[in-house]
Order: C-alpha cells, then structure tokens, then sequence
C-alpha cells in the first residue's frame, strides 16, 4: 500500500524524548610531574611566609698545607649563603550553584564535585606552571638549538655539564610532547618505557605519590626522560630542562589541614545557593641554580 500521510518526526515531536545520561565530558589536565620531582618544603613552612635553606656549599674549605712541623692550624669558617623562597602566591577559583538550577540539574551527574575537581587541578596547574617557568633562573640555559631539533650531541652535553659538577643520581629529563614524540624519540640511544619497562617510580625518584608514572616516557643514557604539555615554548622553541632534584624547591601551606588545594563550600542564604571556593598558596623558587640545564629546541622540526 502506498500511502503520503505517513507519520514523521516532525509530526510526533511532542512524544519524542530527549535524554540526557550521566557522562559528561570532562577538561583534560597533564599529570603534574615537575611537582612530584622537585623538592618539597612543604613542611618547613607550618608557619611564616618564607622558607630559609641554608646553602653551604658556595663557600666551601680549602685544603692547608703544614709546611713546618708543630705550627699553629690555620682556621677556616666560610660563610653560609641563605637560600628563600616566599611561599605567599595565593590562587582561587570560585562559584556558586543555586538551588533552582541545582533542583532541576540530573543527580546522576554530580555536577557540584566535577567543578569542584575541575578547579583543584587548574590550581594545581598554576603551581606545575611556576615550576616549569624557573628554567629562566637556572645557569645553563644554552644548549640545543632554537632553529632545530634536538640532537643526541646536545643531549650528552646536557650530561657532562651535569656530571661536571657531580650531579648523578637524582637526575631526569622533562621535554616537551612534540620534542620527544616528533624528534628525540628517533635518536639511537633511547629506550622508549613500554620497551625498557623502567621502574623509576618504584625506585623512590618520584617521591611517595608516583601520579607521574604513566608519563615517564624512556630512558636515555641511563636518565628518565618526562613529557608534559606544560614545557613552556616561547616563539615555538621548546625549553626541555634536565634537573637534578635539588635545582627546583617549592612549598604549599596546608590550610585548615588540606593537602595542597583546599576546597570550601557554605550555603549562602543571600544567593540561594552553595558556594564552593578552592585556593592554594604556594611558593617556588630555585635552590641550586647549577643543577639544571636548559636544551633548546624547535618544536615545529621533526627527525624521521
């Protein structure tokens, strides 16, 4: 039978549902590496705002001669230098969900917990951010190059300058994604993780949280080799570092028993609504400005 007055969408519109399930599609955040790296002072600053770290290697003794027997010693007491680091940056994000929107959003979502999450991890973005940019600070910011890729040459210089100045154990590599994945990565002497299977994260490097360990991504002359989308890459030069993990310090204050992000919430009768704010204060700085180097390279190059 042929008809032309068959039913269409249009026509039982009023009876078709629209459906609205429990997934929502979440912002992706980088796993916060330089944090789980550098030292943490966190339980220095309990009180005050600056942390002091005496440094006493600047300054360091020389060996006497004693020409003549029974002559008086000759004294020495070099100076301590007096490393800080203000741990007074104070970060927020804010926002109030009322209760008329909040009674006619599904309950399967949980939407207050998923802004909530949302917003610990931009804080703590901020913090890896800070780390990241102190490679300003650090002595050797010269090697590589800003109009080419990395070389493997660029990445032995890396290590003699480190190892020239007895930096061995406790040393790793952080390089950008398109560095590693579009040129380093091709270079002879890596060992890329899922083949060498490197156990740097039960070895104790990463300290006790371990949430950097799916991003630890080979190894190269012995050193772990890290990637984060955070390097920073100013006009498309890519500023890997390979650190020691004395170069870097920060610290978090713990407020009102929080780890490093505090999350709030109170009803605010004034909005009709549930107020949520979480902040962070925190401080980073550079402790050892030799140990850590800087290698340039172009972000946009590619090695076959």
């Amino acid at each position: 039978m042929t008809g032309t007055n068959t039913f269409n969408n249009a026509d039982l519109s009023a009876s078709i549902p629209e459906k609205w399930g429990s997934l929502m599609l979440l912002q992706k955040f980088p796993e916060f590496v330089l944090q789980d790296f550098a030292t943490d002072l966190s339980d220095m600053i309990t009180d005050g705002d600056i942390v002091h770290v005496p440094n006493i290697y600047t300054n360091t003794f020389t060996a006497s001669t004693q020409s003549t027997p029974g002559t008086e010693v000759t004294l020495q007491s070099p100076a301590q230098v007096d490393v800080t680091i203000a741990v007074d940056t104070q970060k927020y994000i804010a926002f109030i969900l009322d209760d008329k929107t909040m009674a006619q959003v599904a309950r399967s979502v949980g939407l207050g917990d998923k802004y909530a999450q949302m917003a610990q991890k931009t804080l703590l973005r901020e913090l890896e951010d800070a780390l990241f940019g102190l490679y300003t600070s650090l002595t050797a910011t010269a090697l590589g190059s800003t109009i080419a890729a990395i070389a493997d040459l660029d990445f032995r210089s890396a290590i003699a300058y480190m190892e020239g100045l007895e930096f061995r154990d406790g040393t790793a590599v952080f390089m950008g994604v398109k560095t590693y994945f579009n040129q380093f990565i091709g270079l002879s002497k890596i060992s890329p993780n899922y083949a060498s299977n490197f156990g740097v994260v039960a070895s104790g490097l990463l300290g006790n949280s371990g949430q950097a360990g799916t991003q630890v991504k080979g190894v190269a002359y012995g050193i772990p080799v890290f990637t984060s989308t955070r390097v920073p890459s100013p006009t498309a030069v890519d500023k890997n570092v390979m650190l020691h993990s004395s170069a870097y310090g920060f610290a978090t204050k713990m407020l009102q028993g929080s780890s490093k992000v505090r999350t709030q919430m109170d009803y605010k009768l004034e909005n009709l609504g549930t107020l949520t704010v979480c902040d962070i204060v925190y401080g980073v700085g550079i402790l050892r400005a030799e140990a850590g180097v800087v290698i340039n390279s172009l972000s946009t190059s590619t090695v076959a």
